[in-house]
């Protein structure tokens, strides 16, 4: 299944769930999973972050925009998980999975 949304689309509808980014982000993560959605503002523009987790659990924060939301491809979902991956900021660039 191929899909294309805006970051903001998937951010509220597959939270949780594995995905695929082509391109691998500025990180070069290519399977993600996504557990939040960060917006902020940098000198008059606009960006957008996906707050994620790869195959591991560290922290994959993958930035995709600039100005305006970009429009992701998601090649892959995995079905929802039973529970949902919580963030724990630790610092700007590692998270983990509580249980």
């Amino acid at each position: 299944m191929t899909t294309t949304l805006t970051a903001s689309q998937l951010g509220r509808q597959h939270h949780g769930r594995l995905i695929r980014i082509p391109h691998g982000g500025w990180t070069g993560h290519r399977d993600i999973v996504l557990i939040g959605i960060r917006r902020w503002e940098f000198e008059g523009v606009q960006r957008t972050e996906l707050l994620a987790l790869d195959g591991t659990g560290r922290w994959a924060g993958v930035a995709h925009s600039v100005a305006a939301d970009a429009m992701l491809t998601i090649l892959e979902e995995s079905p929802r998980t039973r529970r949902r991956p919580r963030l724990v900021e630790r610092n700007y660039r590692s998270a983990s999975i509580e249980p």
